[in-house]
């Protein structure tokens, strides 16, 4: 029934043997088939890539000014690459050195007939030598020459061209040095006296400045309404606390006041008097219902520093400043600036000895009925 050799289970289509049977093995094969198609199509784009490339770079070399490309072994596709390559590559260096010699030259000479004004005279025409026509009557031309052959005329050689050399360029001279100039004795003396002059100035220019502050400090100054003395210290008093005693100003206001002509600053005088002798009265406690004795007006007591008199001691410290300031001002020996900055120092002194002697005679007149109390210092 059957032959020798028969396998009864590889007759037939095999489950396994044929991808179309096999749905594993037919999904595979088309798989691979659709890379295989992938790489072809990708190859295939990268030949065309490469293509148009060489394209674009044969089109540049046409439009190279110069009709010369530059040389790419992409396109060598006539030579042979076998054992002549050397020799092929040799020979194309040569004919590429030879067309770049070729057009410098060519260059050259334009330059050379952009620079030269006379234009060449054009070269005269050689004449033509005529040949004898052929005989007729024959089937092949035959050239007759006679018996005494003519001698070639020799060809006029061409009139040489007559170039002008390009000037050639000249050395750029170096500058001429600046001449100096000594200077005279006029002009050291028109200088010492400019800046005599211009020093003068300035320094007239800083007092003006500072006399304008110094005004603008004497209108904007407004005298406190109550003004406080120290009448005992806080370090001399039991408890720590410092008597002050209030004093009213409104019956002397500071603007128009005039400081007498007599008035002597006894400033010194009387802080001597005071530590040696000791306040006379015995200022008492303001919340004490007793009545408070009259104050010795005599002898002046220090401002409190308290908020009362912040504005004199703040205007006090400003004219200090102010007269600093004066000092500061050089004079340069010029007599001018002398007369102008010691009658700015002295009205800025003036106004300082003016507001000392104010709240002194302040207390002078209202000291006897200040009111005392005793304050944390």
């Amino acid at each position: 029934m059957y032959g020798y050799g028969y396998n009864p289970y590889t007759s037939g289509p095999s489950y396994y043997a044929n991808p179309y049977i096999n749905p594993y093995e037919a999904a595979l094969a088309q798989e691979r088939a659709r890379r295989a198609q992938e790489q072809r199509e990708a190859y295939a784009q990268a030949l065309a890539q490469q293509e148009r490339q060489r394209r674009a770079r044969a089109a540049a070399a046409r439009r190279n000014p110069y009709g010369l490309g530059f040389y790419d072994p992409e396109e060598d596709e006539d030579y042979d690459f076998g054992y002549a390559e050397p020799a092929l590559k040799r020979q194309r260096e040569l004919d590429d050195a030879a067309r770049l010699k070729a057009l410098y030259n060519r260059a050259a000479r334009g330059d050379e007939m952009d620079v030269d004004p006379t234009p060449a005279p054009a070269p005269k025409a050689a004449p033509r030598r005529k040949s004898p026509s052929p005989q007729r009557g024959t089937s092949i031309p035959i050239r007759v020459h006679s018996s005494a052959p003519k001698s070639p005329s020799p060809k006029s050689a061409p009139a040489p061209t007559q170039r002008h050399p390009s000037p050639a360029r000249q050395p750029t001279p170096p500058p001429a040095p600046i001449p100096q100039i000594e200077p005279t004795q006029a002009a050291h003396t028109a200088a010492a006296l400019i800046q005599k002059t211009w020093r003068r100035h300035a320094a007239l220019r800083q007092l003006q400045s500072l006399r304008a502050k110094f005004e603008d400090l004497t209108e904007k100054f407004a005298a406190p309404s109550v003004l406080e003395y120290t009448l005992k210290d806080a370090r001399g008093s039991e408890d720590g606390l410092e008597e002050v005693a209030e004093v009213e100003t409104n019956s002397l206001p500071y603007k128009g006041w005039v400081r007498p002509e007599m008035a002597v600053d006894e400033a010194k005088e009387e802080d001597a008097e005071m530590n040696e002798e000791g306040a006379e009265s015995q200022p008492v406690d303001s919340t004490s219902s007793e009545p408070q004795p009259q104050l010795d007006t005599s002898t002046v007591p220090p401002l409190a520093y308290t908020s009362s008199t912040r504005p004199i001691l703040a205007q006090n410290e400003a004219l200090l400043r102010l007269l600093n300031a004066l000092d500061a001002v050089p004079s340069w020996g010029d007599s001018a600036v002398r007369e102008a900055r010691k009658h700015l120092a002295k009205d800025v002194e003036g106004e300082a000895a003016r507001l000392e002697a104010w709240w002194r005679a302040v207390w002078r007149e209202n000291g006897k009925g200040a009111k005392v109390k005793r304050v944390r210092a």
